[in-house]
């Protein structure tokens, strides 16, 4: 749906603000990172994730951090403990490679949390899963 108000804007010649350019952009990063990094059962494909940006402040109350953190990632879940869909947040105040970092770090959780079906912080799987992203070149760009 919202695609498609972006496609009529650009129709009509109208140029879409940096906010929804921003949102677009890294839905397809998360698409790209799905594709390469993890198996398609590891992560919710683009269209179960809403991704949005928030500032540093804000997301710090949520995972109850002092200094605010980067994101985070909600989960929404069936009667089962299955992931049915998520919210993930980035900060806004965060340039492309820190937003890219982020990314990664909250699909790593996405990753480890539909596996097992709990939430397991940053624990020893999901460090393994972050070894295993980094073996595998996902932060080569950015490091």
């Amino acid at each position: 749906m919202k695609q498609n108000r972006l496609q009529l804007k650009r129709i009509k010649g109208m140029k879409p603000t940096l906010a929804e350019l921003s949102v677009i952009d890294i839905r397809r990063t998360y698409r790209a990172l799905r594709k390469r990094y993890f198996a398609e059962s590891e992560v919710l494909a683009v269209a179960s994730v809403s991704i949005l940006y928030a500032e540093k402040k804000r997301i710090g109350n949520m995972c109850e951090s002092e200094d605010g953190c980067h994101g985070g990632c909600l989960p929404v879940c069936d009667a089962d403990g299955v992931w049915m869909a998520a919210v993930i947040f980035l900060a806004k105040e965060d340039d492309e490679v820190q937003a890219h970092l982020t990314l990664l770090h909250e699909m790593a959780h996405m990753a480890v949390d539909i596996k097992w079906q709990r939430g397991m912080g940053h624990g020893k799987n999901w460090q393994a899963e972050m070894r295993r992203l980094a073996e595998a070149g996902a932060f080569d760009s950015d490091w």
